[in-house]
């Protein structure tokens, strides 16, 4: 017998409604009933059942990306990305502060509220500031709004933002390319793919992200290539006869809020016009070195900051119990048993009594996360590491010393590959100290966590371990012999450097930095052979073509033979650190009306961390920013007592990175010989009245060494000062003579230019003057020097001395003009 129909009837079905009458069932449990056919009498579409699981706002994603390394056309550093869990709808808002976040969050939600019926009911970001403060909070609490942070160090669990920043990356990255805009158009370029992103399918919806959430269809008729050909022509009432109907220019985006297009005009202006006409390229098929992905690109260095500023919050343990107890307990566990595994399988020790007198030695693990040069993270590392400095001397280690390669002879190796088109591979030996051979009995107590027998058990090392006094020297050894052996020699002049014994044109080199090792070689086959060698000598990760050395960024472009060597990871590192990325730039490290001194009131060391801000500019300093030698050299002088105004010219020097944060130093030029300045600044220093000693030289466009220092005595004339810096530089030119004489390079007798014609002759003729006499005997050595003819010495004017920029603050046209001499310029 049929059931009679109710009565009871509503105007419209929809799936919310069926949702209420089953009383609550899940959306998709209705949609299994009605697809199944499990029931009659629900009169609604399956897709609508599926798709109404979620309605737009009920979860939004936030996150933020930056500081990028270049500031965007309109001042931007970073930009805003919102993500609607349901639709995927994307918001990309560019901001020039991070301070910003919170108000742009506030108005964003507010205008998408009033553009639907909707309400927001939860936000999902990481746990940083911009996020975590009473303003946000506030208005969170007042609109009734969840918020979701992920924890700490988890930023997986924000992944749907992460994953939008890293999709709009890659999209702007070839927007760029193609359209031959410059990178300082990132932030329009971002914009527009977010906006071609929202009228594109797009993972797990049958829907596009607009339609989704606007509920139509969007009309893409009007869409345009990036960087198109445009002509904006001008309204009548604002030309006059003899103005041009159109103004040429580039279509870079669609305005929020009203029709038209955005195009920046040749002139370097932006406007917003609907009467436009655009030329859209041809198609073409990318040639095979466009298609490649370039190593280097801005937008690469975009991201891989962006991932490094979303993984910081990964902190390295510091003991076994806080590393698996933390998020990353089950890397760090596996992490030591490969540690273990490799000590087992190097024969490092065996487990034996403890000898009567004889007391272990203490170990610790040291839980280190490596990342790749783009800042994500590479691997999970754990190393046993011996407490070194309980050892005593003559008893569990004698001798210590152990070289390693100068940075100048880094940079000389570049500068010559990029003359000579030289390969460059490089390898990364694993566990390198275990290869080392003890001379010593030595004794460890057991691995924590690894402890076996009794306690009266100890490790006897028949290997070398990290941590002891002995190691590196242990380690330098055994790869002395082993690459001895493959018919390496080491160099006269660096230690670190290897040279191959074979007789041709241009020998093989290798370059060794504890276990880092570059390998240069003008043969593909013979630098494949070196590589199978040393990795069936030890155990070596192959990192092939060489693109990130110490920290360090290696930018190489093979047509044009250049080089490039920067830091510019670091260098954003250090202004987001110091929220020193959206300021206003300067134009020079340190301004010539500055003058330093002791004088003032001491800086509070609680709230400034001075000695770490001028240790990380001096690494900067050293290995590929010679722009920055004189004023981190003068500020380094007050480290023990820095005052407030040492703060602020510290900060000066911040805000000159901000503005060349992509620099460093490019090799490859149509001068590829070698160019040496010195120069010095008579008494400059307010404190001591001692002068600044200066030199640089420059091989193949960029500068290979240089050097600003402070004289040990105090000057008595400026011919003194001259004299003595010559004499620096004289010492330095004979070691860069025996570098280049063992690099093949023939730079002839150097000869160093200085703008000082009496120290030059001072130098040149045995003419002793009462004025004379005082200096040190230790400068007369380079008297000696030049009359042997292994140096020279050659006048030029101060206009042209390149050292200049070395010895105190200098006007923003002369500093540009040294800046530029020694090879300092934009790596992007």
């Amino acid at each position: 017998m049929k059931t009679p129909p109710l009565l009871a009837h509503t105007a419209k079905e929809t799936p919310l409604l069926w949702h209420k009458r089953y009383a609550h069932l899940g959306f998709g449990g209705l949609s299994k009933l009605k697809s199944s056919n499990m029931v009659t009498g629900i009169h609604t579409t399956t897709t609508d059942l599926g798709y109404q699981q979620q309605q737009a706002l009920q979860l939004l994603h936030t996150d933020v990306c930056g500081p990028l390394p270049i500031t965007s056309s309109g001042g931007n550093n970073y930009f805003l990305t919102l993500l609607d869990d349901y639709s995927r709808l994307s918001i990309v808002i560019p901001l020039a502060r991070k301070s910003d976040v919170a108000q742009t969050v506030i108005d964003t939600i507010t205008l998408l509220e009033n553009q639907t019926s909707n309400r927001v009911k939860s936000v999902r970001s990481d746990n940083g500031t911009e996020y975590l403060n009473h303003k946000l909070e506030r208005f969170y609490c007042d609109k009734g709004i969840h918020m979701q942070t992920t924890n700490r160090y988890t930023p997986e669990q924000n992944g749907a933002a992460e994953r939008l920043n890293r999709t709009l990356i890659e999209k702007v990255r070839p927007m760029l390319a193609e359209s031959g805009l410059p990178k300082s158009m990132w932030a329009e370029a971002v914009v527009t793919a977010s906006y071609i992103r929202n009228r594109s399918p797009v993972k797990g919806r049958e829907l596009t992200p607009w339609e989704l959430f606007y509920g139509s269809k969007p009309d893409v008729s009007h869409l345009r290539t990036f960087g198109a050909r445009a002509y904006a022509l001008t309204p009548k009432q604002l030309r006059n006869k003899l103005e041009s109907v159109s103004q040429p220019g580039r279509f870079i985006g669609y305005p929020s809020g009203t029709k038209g297009y955005k195009i920046l005009l040749d002139s370097g202006d932006t406007v917003i016009s609907r009467d436009v006409i655009l030329n859209n390229p041809p198609a073409q098929r990318p040639t095979r070195a466009a298609a490649q992905r370039p190593a280097h690109l801005w937008q690469d260095d975009a991201y891989r900051i962006t991932g490094r500023a979303n993984l910081a919050s990964i902190s390295e343990p510091t003991t076994v119990s806080e590393a698996l107890s933390s998020e990353q307990a089950a890397e760090w566990q596996l992490a030591m048993d490969e540690e273990m595994a490799a000590l087992a399988a190097n024969g490092t020790w065996t487990l034996e009594q403890t000898p009567a007198g004889v007391y272990p030695i203490p170990v610790k693990w040291v839980f280190k996360i490596k990342r790749d040069s783009s800042g994500r993270v590479e691997r999970y590392k754990a190393r046993l590491v011996a407490k070194g400095f309980r050892q005593r001397e003559g008893i569990d280690y004698d001798e210590v010393f152990a070289p390693v390669s100068k940075y100048a002879t880094l940079r000389a190796l570049l500068a010559k590959a990029a003359a000579a088109d030289l390969h460059i591979h490089q390898l990364d030996i694993k566990t390198a100290f275990l290869n080392g051979e003890l001379e010593e009995d030595v004794y460890i107590q057991q691995p924590p966590g690894y402890e076996q027998g009794s306690s009266q058990l100890a490790c006897h090392l028949h290997k070398a371990l990290y941590g002891l006094k002995q190691a590196p020297r242990a380690w330098h050894v055994t790869l002395k012999t082993e690459l001895e052996s493959q018919g390496f020699l080491p160099s006269s002049a660096d230690a670190g450097l290897f040279i191959s014994s074979t007789i041709t044109a241009t020998p093989s080199y290798l370059l060794t930095y504890v276990d880092d090792i570059l390998i240069f070689a003008s043969d593909l086959g013979e630098l494949q052979r070196i590589k199978q060698q040393l990795m069936r000598a030890f155990d070596a990760r192959d990192l092939g073509e060489a693109a990130y050395f110490l920290g360090m960024d290696i930018i190489r472009d093979r047509a044009r033979r250049t080089i490039k060597l920067a830091q510019t990871l670091l260098t954003a590192d250090l202004l987001a650190k110091h929220s020193m990325t959206a300021v206003r730039t300067a134009s020079t490290p340190l301004s010539t009306a500055i003058k330093l001194t002791k004088d003032g009131d001491p800086l509070d060391r609680q709230h400034h961390g001075y000695p770490q801000l001028i240790g990380s500019l001096m690494y900067l300093s050293v290995c590929t920013r010679p722009d920055l030698s004189q004023a981190v050299g003068a500020l380094a002088r007050y480290m023990a007592n820095p005052t407030a105004v040492h703060w602020q010219a510290a900060k000066g020097v911040l805000r000159y990175l901000s503005g060349t944060a992509n620099y460093g130093i490019s090799f490859g030029s149509a001068s590829p010989g070698l160019a040496a300045y010195c120069d010095a600044d008579y008494a400059g220093d307010i404190d001591t009245r001692r002068s600044t000693t200066a030199y640089v030289f420059i091989l193949n466009g960029g500068a290979v060494s240089w050097s600003s220092r402070l004289q040990q005595t105090v000057a008595a004339s400026t011919t003194e000062a001259e004299y003595m810096a010559a004499a620096a530089a004289i010492k330095e030119s004979l070691w860069i003579s025996k570098l280049l004489s063992d690099l093949r390079i023939d730079s002839g007798i150097t000869t160093i230019q200085a703008d000082s014609q009496s120290a030059i002759k001072l130098l040149k003729h045995p003419v002793f003057s009462m004025r004379s006499k005082h200096i040190d005997v230790i400068y007369h050595f380079a008297r000696e020097r030049v009359a042997r003819k292994e140096v020279t010495f050659t006048y030029t004017k101060t206009d042209h001395m390149v050292a200049d920029a070395l010895t105190k603050p200098v006007p923003v046209t002369k500093f540009q003009f040294c800046r530029a001499a020694m090879g300092v310029t934009s790596c992007s």
